[in-house]
Formats: C-alpha cells, structure tokens, sequence
C-alpha cells in the first residue's frame, strides 16, 4: 500500500487543497512534496514515496463499472471504465492544454464549478528542473492510489506524458546514458508502462477502489507515427484520436463561402 504523507489528512479535515508541487530534498536524497494551502506550506515526510509497482494480476478485477463523465456523448458512444487506461491523442486547439501556460487557468475553471473540493493538481511548469518534470506524474500516480485503496474511485489525467519523456531524455543525455531512437535512452517504454499499469480496478480484499487513467498526448499535424504516441499507443488497449478542422483556413474558410454563395443564389431563384 502506498505510503503518502500526513499532509493528505490535512487535506481530508480541511478540504482547503487545492495545489501541489513537488520538492526534493537534497541532503536526504528522499522525494517531498508541499501543499499550499492559501499561502501555507506544510512539508510532506521525507520518506513518501512515489514509484510503486503496478498491481498483480490477482489484485485486480476486471473493468466492469462505468466511470460517469456526465457527457451523453461520451457515456453512450466511448464509454469510460472504473480502472481503465484511454489514450487521448490529437494536436492542439483540439481539447489538449498544456501545464506549463493553462494551470492557472484550469484551476480557476475548476474554482468556478465548484470541482475543486475533490481535485488535486499536480504541476510542473516548463521552467521547473527535468527532475520535477520527471517526477510529477509518479506524485499524482501516488495520490491517487491512497485514495485507491481506501475504496475510493479516483480518476487521473496525465497532460501530457511526452512531456515527461522529453525531461527523462534530457536527464539521461546529461548522465551520458547511451541514446536510442530520437536520442530517447532504452527503457523510455518503461518509463511509461510502470505509470499507466498503476492505474486498475482493485480487488475486494484490497478494497475495491479504482484508478482510472487518461494521459493526453499532443501530436504536430496529427502525426500519430512518433516514438512517444506509438509508445503509449501500444500500453494501451484504447485510444481516442481528437482531429482539428479539415483543411486550412483559406480552405476552410473558402468552403463557408461556397455554402453560403450557393444558399444566396437559390433563394434568388
């Protein structure tokens, strides 16, 4: 079970979190993290930790409880389960943010819909060291496993885990780690695959929780042939590839004239 700081019931008393960032501490080599709570800080123990190996086959259960997104769209068409792994893939403007500029802005969407009381955000932003950046979704992954076996059904969302490899890339190149494909070091697919199999359907003796994961990953053109999408696509048992506008916008907005034009001169007609 994982062993996540005392901080956490702070979290459950007050229901006041609403921020978390991640701290090392450099005399101890052990993984910290602080909690703001409207300007405060408590400091997380020095021995939390974060990586833990993913569950077995016989502490999981198969996905048969639906995860509610409350979108009749998704919840009839591409239906989410508790402890599933989806792939949401796509370029931007297509439902994709990115930390490093939108945390703000996500968590005063969330402060307006009340959706705070039960969220927890995990971030580092692009100017944070490669070693936060590499360690944030391991943070959140432990999160939300306290609250998984506590019979709790949590629900995480990794944006975007590119991200983090492109911080592990940059950490290995500087321990002069031999490179592989687009200079990614070799285990680039563990790195991954220990995250996203975090994230299941807990049995009954260990409570009956659930994890549900959903890592975003953002592609340039809708190119979905990259290291790290085809990576994750093969983790994963399902995907969902989110596609911009077709064509360009001279083209697009060459179309709308058309359409428009064609209308015109029938009604003159």
């Amino acid at each position: 079970m994982a062993k996540i700081s005392s901080a956490l019931y702070e979290y459950q008393k007050k229901k006041r979190l609403f921020y978390v960032s991640i701290l090392t501490s450099p005399t101890t080599g052990g993984v910290t993290a602080s909690f703001g709570m409207l300007g405060d800080i408590i400091i997380a123990e020095p021995d939390a930790y974060i990586a833990f190996a993913a569950p077995g086959i016989i502490s999981r259960r198969s996905v048969y409880e639906p995860l509610q997104t409350g979108l009749i769209a998704i919840d009839s068409m591409i239906p989410i389960g508790r402890g599933q792994r989806e792939l949401i893939i796509g370029d931007r403007q297509t439902a994709i943010g990115q930390k490093a500029s939108s945390v703000a802005q996500v968590v005063t969407t969330l402060q307006e819909r009340g959706a705070m009381e039960y969220t927890i955000i995990v971030a580092e932003t692009a100017d944070s060291p490669a070693t936060l950046q590499y360690l944030a979704p391991y943070t959140g992954a432990a999160l939300a496993e306290f609250f998984m076996y506590r019979e709790r059904h949590t629900l995480i969302i990794y944006d975007d885990p590119s991200k983090q490899a492109q911080a592990y890339r940059q950490m290995s190149l500087l321990l002069r780690r031999p490179p592989g494909r687009e200079a990614y070091p070799g285990d680039v697919f563990y790195l991954h695959s220990r995250l996203l199999e975090r994230a299941a359907k807990s049995s009954s003796q260990l409570g009956k929780g659930s994890m549900t994961a959903l890592p975003i990953v953002e592609t340039q053109s809708g190119d979905v042939s990259a290291y790290i999408p085809t990576n994750l696509a093969q983790l994963l048992l399902k995907s969902q590839r989110l596609h911009g506008p077709a064509g360009t916008v001279n083209q697009r907005a060459q179309m709308v004239y058309k359409k428009n034009e064609s209308v015109l001169l029938w009604s003159l007609l």
